[in-house]
């Protein structure tokens, strides 16, 4: 049960991604980087917010735009120049056991410090905090609006609790 309860609800946005990318490289190469980068982390949300796909794209795309497009971009085009680099005989094989984890890790930190940056609380272990407009303790709240006063984390903060 635990396998099917988190491995089935990352399949949705890794196909919506795999899908809209690998379109937009074939019909442009910038419309797939595009669509590459603002949908960097949508299977990070949906593992440590449990959100349903379509709000781990919004989620994703709204933390690429605030955390810095350009870095983004950059982990992007390392991840496809990775898949050329595979494409070498042999040795390709090779580099990519070395810079495959490397680039996955850096991606997972960058996900990590954007999403702390915006202070959004990860998961159930995140520190208590409180919204910034009306003081409502947002622990298990999965986006970026109070459920009390419908205001926007990502303008008005969050406070710690305590």
């Amino acid at each position: 049960a635990g396998f099917s309860r988190h491995f089935f609800p990352l399949m949705g946005p890794f196909f919506i991604t795999l899908i809209a990318s690998m379109l937009g490289l074939a019909l442009l190469i910038v419309p797939g980087l595009l669509l590459m980068t603002i949908w960097l982390f949508p299977t990070f949300f949906v593992m440590d917010k449990g959100v349903s796909i379509f709000t781990a794209l919004r989620m994703s795309k709204d933390t690429v735009m605030r955390g810095g497009f350009g870095a983004n971009l950059g982990l992007v085009v390392l991840t496809l120049l990775m898949s050329l680099a595979m494409q070498l005989p042999y040795i390709g094989i090779v580099i990519s056991w070395f810079v495959s984890p490397i680039i996955w890790l850096a991606t997972a930190s960058a996900y990590i410090q954007q999403v702390d940056e915006l202070h959004v609380p990860r998961g159930d272990n995140a520190k208590p905090a409180r919204c910034g407009q009306c003081g409502y303790e947002m622990r298990g709240v999965s986006s970026f609006q109070c459920p009390e006063c419908g205001a926007d984390l990502r303008e008005v903060g969050m406070t710690p609790v305590g």
